[in-house]
This record gives structure tokens, C-alpha cells and sequence, in this order.
């Protein structure tokens, strides 16, 4: 059994967190409040200090969309965030989900793959009661990977970050089970090989897909020269790129209606339909689902 179990939240990282929000409002999410600053400890120091980022989050069951905003340009960076940012916007990482971050870094680095070590991080979260810390360690993979940030989390306030009133989604939507990550032809190989390492999975093939399947949600890794098999009519800026999200949702039909509803294009793909990238902030969204009536999805 894996020490990873489930992908925790991929990220969606912008300069406009409030612009981020609103398209996610158009898709049919429910988001979390905007958090206040995280904060982080100095591993040097110990010293707790703010950093330049805020986030807000697509929540489910098991795990979370997060939408990050860089606040700050000047703060702390221990994730290499600006560097990201200044690169391009839309996914921009993925961050896995352990239940002993320790014991993660310890079969990593045994490896000889490099970290940041574990970080401890904490951000105030509003709740029925008032506000709350939520405490998390994280590892990330250093440098940063060239998709974007890689890490994993082992959460100590779960409970906070999964609040059940903030999982119920006007577009049905159940969980988050998918990230696709495109990357050069002639590097899948590589690719494969670095996350079966990293996850302690085997990848499996499912048509033009690599699949490392997890308890919560799998990654699927695809070659460039396949991505308009994946996602028809999406290009690639740059390679490697995290392209997609893929949601599951109660009924396609219904969730359909509400994107629509508020303006937004849907685009047909077998068992499902996306929206793209240019409508949603740089990353394509994929819904699937159960289908009530012929046609689309």
C-alpha cells in the first residue's frame, strides 16, 4: 500500500484571485470565504512569518480544488510560487495526500529525490463557530518540477478544510477524480517512471492515458501529440503542462444546464463535456457523470 493515497488539491495559482473566483462561481462551484495570509514557519528560525499568498477552495469529500492567489510579490516564497506565476497562470501544481508527511520525506529523499523538508503551515478558517487554525505539514519537490509545484500534505485540521457546507455544489459535482498532465512525446516514458517513484503506483493504460490510480482521484499523463484525443480543440502554451481538472458530477445533464445558464460554453467529449481552458482561467474543466438523455456526454 501506498503512503500516498489520494490527490489532496491540485492549484490553480492567478495574480486575480477574485477574477479566479468568479469563474469558478460561473461553473457552478461553491467556494470557500477568501482565506486570510498564510503563514508559515521558518525552518531556520522556527519563526512563524507571512507569506504572500491567499487562497479559496472547491471542496469536496476527499479532496479540494484550490484557487491561490499571489498576494504579495514581496513576501516569503518557500514554494517557489512567484517563479510559477511568472511563467503562466492555470494549474499550476499538484499537491498529494499522506497521512504521515515524515514518513513521505523520508522514502523521497531515500531516494535521492530533493524536498523542502517538512513545512508546517497554518491559516486562519472561518466556521459556523467563528475562526480556526488550520495546521498542515507539507512537502514539496525541489526544484520546482517543470509541470509546476509538486508536493504532498498531511493534514492535522482536516475537519476544517473539509466543511460539509461547503460541498454542496449547484452543479452537483461530487469530487474532484482527475488531473491530466501533457507532456512531450518523447518524455512519457520519463514522466511514467518519476511518478510511479513519487506515488508508489503503477501506472496503468487506458487508450491514449497513463493512469496512476489513488484511493481519491488518479493523474493521468498524456502525450502531447494525443491531447486533442483527450481534450479536442485545446492546445498546449508549453510542455510540460498540467491541462485539465476532470469533476464527477450527479448528472451531466443538469450541471450542463447550469454552466450554461451562466453563460458559459460546454464542449461534447465521450462520457462527459469540458469547458476550456480560455474559459476557465487557463485550465479545462471535464465534467463527468451519469447522463439522462442522449446527446452530449
Amino acid at each position: 500500500m501506498t503512503d500516498i493515497d489520494r490527490i489532496d488539491h491540485p492549484f490553480v495559482l492567478t495574480t486575480n484571485l477574485d477574477a479566479l473566483a468568479e469563474a469558478y462561481r460561473g461553473l457552478g462551484f461553491t467556494l470557500t470565504p477568501q482565506s486570510s495570509r498564510h503563514v508559515g514557519t521558518d525552518p531556520s528560525s522556527g519563526a512563524q512569518r507571512r507569506l504572500g499568498t491567499a487562497n479559496r477552495h472547491v471542496v469536496f469529500g476527499d479532496n479540494s480544488i484550490e484557487l491561490l492567489g499571489l498576494m504579495d510579490p514581496d513576501a516569503p516564497d518557500p514554494w517557489g510560487v512567484r517563479h510559477l506565476a511568472a511563467a503562466y497562470e492555470g494549474i499550476r501544481g499538484v499537491v498529494f495526500g499522506c497521512a504521515d508527511a515524515y514518513a513521505v520525506n523520508q522514502r523521497l529523499t531515500s531516494t535521492g529525490v530533493a524536498t523542502t523538508g517538512v513545512l508546517e503551515l497554518q491559516r486562519e478558517v472561518a466556521t459556523p463557530d467563528g475562526e480556526a487554525t488550520m495546521r498542515a505539514r507539507l512537502v514539496h519537490l525541489l526544484p520546482p518540477t517543470p509541470e509546476g509545484g509538486v508536493g504532498v500534505a498531511e493534514h492535522l485540521t482536516l475537519e476544517l478544510v473539509r466543511q460539509p457546507r461547503h460541498s454542496r455544489h449547484p452543479n452537483g459535482a461530487e469530487a474532484l477524480s482527475a488531473v491530466t498532465l501533457v507532456v512531450p512525446d518523447e518524455e512519457v516514458g520519463d514522466y511514467v517512471r518519476r511518478y510511479r517513484m513519487l506515488l508508489a503506483v503503477t501506472a496503468e493504460p487506458e487508450g491514449p492515458r497513463h493512469v496512476f490510480q489513488l484511493r481519491a482521484g488518479h493523474i493521468d499523463i498524456v502525450a502531447a501529440s494525443a491531447m486533442g484525443e483527450v481534450l479536442p480543440g485545446e492546445t498546449a502554451p508549453t510542455l510540460p503542462f498540467l491541462a485539465a481538472l476532470t469533476v464527477h458530477v450527479a448528472d451531466l445533464d443538469a450541471a450542463r444546464s447550469v454552466v450554461r445558464a451562466n453563460g458559459v460554453a460546454t464542449h461534447p467529449l465521450p462520457g462527459g463535456f469540458f469547458v476550456r481552458a480560455a474559459d476557465a482561467c487557463g485550465a479545462s474543466v471535464v465534467f463527468t457523470g451519469r447522463c439522462a438523455q442522449e446527446g452530449e456526454g
